[in-house]
């Protein structure tokens, strides 16, 4: 069985309780205690206390914005494998919708109500398929993650606009190098392995990393923003991709459970 947080995709021991193999105490993901030891490479990535500082001036200078916020890696993982099949598949489990500013209102508040709008929309066709807590959390995360999406937006339009989506990810995952035609996407996972991410400087030019030992993802639960080619700035789009699908012992997909909010120019479909 391959770990859900094998940065090269690499078969290696899992302990789905956590304990031995990569995975930390109680399912966690070490990558999140490797950053507070290591640190991120200077630029990639700002690692923040808060979803507040993703405004800052501090993240003007980096590819991408990640808040940690640990999460057990198998806790969702059976109910939503279950949600899926109930669905039809990976491909009927995508729901989106698009979020304006509320008109008349200034700022980030904007942005509120079509936000708390946009989070019953994504979950009204699988929430009873899902467990209490994990809606709440999906939300939460969905206000909380898109006001910071949008503070990031307003530093440089006026109105920007946002995609909410609920998806889950199977087999069928982008799994080339590459980076994302939006001006952002904040994204968080609630199952399955993270995103994968790595410096430019590490691509060959058929965008293929060069040293896998900087090579970096996110884990369940953390908060990540990653900037795209439209980006008004001249920091490069981060480079990412999907992790390879993970195997559990019945050789079925452990499906990814991953809400995204794009930010997009305003005025563009």
């Amino acid at each position: 069985q391959r770990c859900p947080c094998a940065r090269s995709g690499a078969p290696v021991p899992m302990d789905p309780h956590g304990g031995d193999g990569c995975c930390g105490a109680e399912g966690l993901c070490t990558e999140q205690q490797d950053r507070e030891r290591d640190g991120d490479s200077p630029g990639l990535v700002n690692v923040c206390e808060t979803l507040g500082e993703w405004d800052q001036d501090s993240g003007e200078e980096c590819q991408s914005l990640l808040v940690s916020r640990p999460l057990p890696m198998h806790r969702y993982q059976e109910a939503v494998d279950k949600a899926a099949l109930a669905l039809g598949g990976e491909g009927y489990f995508t729901f989106g919708t698009g979020v304006w500013p509320t008109p008349g209102l200034e700022g980030v508040k904007a942005y509120a109500a079509p936000l708390a709008a946009a989070a019953e929309q994504v979950l009204r066709p699988c929430e009873k398929l899902l467990p209490a807590d994990l809606c709440a959390h999906i939300r939460q995360d969905t206000q909380m993650m898109g006001m910071a999406a949008a503070s990031v937006g307003l530093r440089h339009f006026s109105s920007p606009q946002l995609m909410v989506k609920l998806q889950v990810f199977g087999r069928n995952v982008c799994s080339r190098w590459h980076t994302d035609n939006v001006v952002g996407r904040a994204l968080v996972i609630y199952c399955g392995a993270g995103t994968v991410y790595s410096p430019v400087a590490n691509m060959t030019p058929g965008r293929e990393a060069k040293d896998e030992s900087l090579v970096q993802h996110t884990c369940p639960g953390d908060f990540f923003f990653m900037k795209g080619s439209q980006f008004p700035s001249g920091i490069h789009a981060l480079v990412h991709k999907s992790p390879r699908p993970v195997l559990k012992d019945d050789l079925q997909v452990a499906h990814r459970l991953v809400l995204k909010v794009d930010l997009f120019v305003p005025g563009q479909d």
